[in-house]
């Protein structure tokens, strides 16, 4: 689909030397990188053609906008047009072509890139960003922040996100948010009022978790606390334990092996295999009830088996869709750990590729994307939630409005949050997808499956890990 829309900056007609270079655990077109692909030199990429003021834009100009979600997304089909009328109204000489992000998206936009061609500007997601922001395929946004430090007010983002984007041996900002989900408790209200407990609330921390679980499950009769969380929602676990899976000052060493990360990882694997209140979710020990019951899928709430799961923000909207007319459910922070409450945060960004021809114009848009006007479009259509710190209020607002099924759910637990600085985004390993691979299959075999030792699988695994960094 193609929106018309014009600028005020000066095009650069020049061609910057290009150099090469989403979803966590999804295909990376970075992978594209590692097999032989040289990146050719570059400076620093992205200055703005006049520093002070932005100079008027000659001729029409394209961009190709590498979006989120498919193309049956309300993103796409209806949040984007939205925005792009609203965009158009400033800048009727930019065109834009909106690209959904359909399967294989990563591949293709490397590949692109690659060969010269590729989106202007695109959303990436979880370990993506990082991956293709170290290799240089970004543009530095830092001439342009200076520039316009009014309208785009960086220090109202949260801090972590924004470190997450500058990538150190990088020198400078390759991205800016797309917005962050944060993830908490979601429960079943029906199965504690069935059951005589009272609900979640900021009070809990893991011992409470732990004592209502264990009163409310009935494994025998297919009904569960919660389901494993898996290898992703451990990172969590962990930060709320004082630990991590990757050393937080050296991205080559893998820290999950030290007292206070193995005893998070036996939280977990006791909760399914000691007190049996949790059901694996996957492997050979998941229940044929819960396969038959498609327990991957949302309807696993919407069966009422499961009286608490971890969900994000960024899923209420498929809730409104999946359960509210079958079950109701509420939402609370996540139980404090024993060294306080941590949750889980999304790191999807938009930036700009390092090859454009129209660095002026892709920052225009890139700007509108960071404006007032597109959040509300955002929130109320997607149910994106804002990086920024003093929009939280906002985000609950406009949300409620456009979405009337949530008028009664306490989702002031994810502004929450975000003002009070206790959401993390996920960490990565210099060499992240072998990395992860090594995790993933010792959380499998020795947590999820129950196969082996916790604390000697989780060791062998770090001095694996820290070998594949070292290379």
């Amino acid at each position: 689909m193609t929106y018309v829309m014009v600028a005020t900056v000066q095009e650069s007609n020049d061609s910057p030397a290009r150099r090469l270079s989403r979803r966590g655990f999804v295909i990376r077109g970075s992978a594209l990188l590692g097999a032989g692909v040289t990146l050719a030199a570059c400076g620093a990429g992205g200055a703005p053609s006049g520093a002070e003021k932005p100079a008027d834009i000659k001729g029409p100009v394209t961009l190709r906008w590498s979006t989120w979600g498919d193309d049956a997304h309300p993103f796409n089909t209806d949040a984007a047009p939205k925005g792009m009328a609203l965009f158009n109204q400033k800048f009727p000489n930019i065109k834009v072509s909106v690209e959904p992000q359909n399967t294989g998206w990563e591949a293709k936009n490397t590949t692109e890139w690659i060969a010269g061609t590729g989106p202007d500007l695109s959303g990436h997601c979880c370990s993506q960003g990082p991956a293709w922001g170290s290799q240089g395929l970004f543009m530095k946004l830092d001439p342009y922040l200076k520039r316009d430090a009014k309208a785009v007010p960086t220090q109202d983002y949260v801090e972590w996100l924004m470190k997450l984007f500058a990538t150190p041996n990088q020198a400078g900002q390759w991205a800016l948010p797309m917005y962050t989900g944060t993830v908490h408790l979601f429960y079943n209200k029906s199965l504690f009022q069935k059951k005589g407990l009272p609900f979640p609330d900021e009070t809990w921390d893991w011992n409470k978790w732990r004592d209502t679980a264990l009163k409310v499950a009935e494994p025998q009769n297919n009904l569960w606390a919660r389901v494993d969380i898996g290898n992703g929602g451990m990172y969590k676990r962990l930060q709320s334990a004082d630990a991590h899976i990757v050393d937080p000052n050296d991205n080559t060493k893998a820290a999950f092996a030290t007292d206070k990360a193995i005893a998070a990882f036996e939280f977990e694997r006791d909760s399914i295999y000691k007190d049996k209140t949790v059901a694996p979710n996957g492997g050979p020990n998941m229940p044929d009830a819960l396969k038959n019951l498609g327990f991957n899928g949302f309807g696993q709430q919407a069966l009422g088996r499961v009286a608490m799961w971890e969900g994000g923000s960024f899923t209420i909207t498929r809730y409104i869709q999946y359960l509210s007319d079958q079950i109701d459910w509420d939402m609370a922070p996540l139980p404090k750990g024993p060294t306080g409450r941590v949750t889980l945060a999304t790191s999807d960004g938009w930036s700009i590729w390092n090859g454009t021809k129209s660095k002026d114009a892709s920052w225009e848009l890139l700007k509108f994307l960071q404006s007032d006007e597109w959040t509300d479009i955002a929130t109320r259509v997607a149910g994106q939630q804002s990086a920024r710190k003093s929009y939280q209020q906002k985000w609950l607002q406009a949300f409620k409005e456009a979405n009337p099924k949530v008028a009664d759910k306490n989702l002031k637990w994810a502004a929450d949050a975000i003002e009070k600085n206790y959401a993390r985004p996920i960490e990565f390993f210099l060499k992240d997808d072998d990395s992860k691979k090594v995790y993933t299959d010792a959380y499998n075999n020795a947590v999820r499956d129950g196969m082996a030792e916790v604390g000697a699988t989780m060791k062998a695994a770090v001095d694996q890990i820290n070998q594949i960094n070292k290379g």
